[in-house]
């Protein structure tokens, strides 16, 4: 205080004042002309207080939808998971049938894209018999690509003379 007595005098430290205050009140009344010059621009009256409660509620009600959709996508979703689930136990149990019954062996190609498929299926939650069909593939006769035809005829004529022997 007593530095700024240094510095100024009495009156000019008064007029500081009286500017400050003037100021403030010209800050004052332009904020309130624009007011209501937006009020009169746009036909309505500007409760800031109002506005952000009508946004917040505006909010709510688009963050309540949100998770409806999404509660309907998750509904979805683990259909779909279902489907998937039941369709890949379906298929390996075809491919099951297929090489363990008519071709009594496996090519790598086919096990391994059979293991990709039930790779799937575990990570679906997936459990069942589906486990012991699988190491049943394994444990097939492994034999090249090519050779699955001849190996299912020799399979078939196999079958084919143990019937008539009965």
């Amino acid at each position: 205080m007593e530095e700024l007595l240094n510095h100024y005098s009495i009156q000019e430290i008064v007029m500081f004042l009286v500017i400050f205050a003037i100021a403030f009140k010209s800050v004052a009344s332009f904020w309130d002309w624009l007011k209501s010059w937006l009020e009169k621009k746009f036909g309505k009256k500007i409760d800031p207080v109002k506005d952000i409660e009508q946004k917040v509620t505006e909010l709510f009600n688009i963050q309540e939808k949100q998770d409806a959709q999404m509660q309907k996508m998750h509904s979805a979703i683990d259909v779909l998971l279902e489907s998937d689930k039941d369709n890949i136990k379906s298929w390996i149990v075809e491919k099951h049938h297929h090489f363990c019954y008519e071709v009594g062996a496996i090519d790598y190609f086919s096990l391994e894209s059979i293991e990709r498929r039930y790779e799937h299926y575990k990570q679906e939650a997936g459990n069942s018999y589906v486990a012991t069909l699988m190491d049943e593939l394994k444990m097939l006769p492994k034999i090249e690509t090519s050779n699955i035809m001849q190996t299912k005829l020799k399979y078939e004529a196999t079958i084919e003379k143990t019937n008539k022997k009965k």
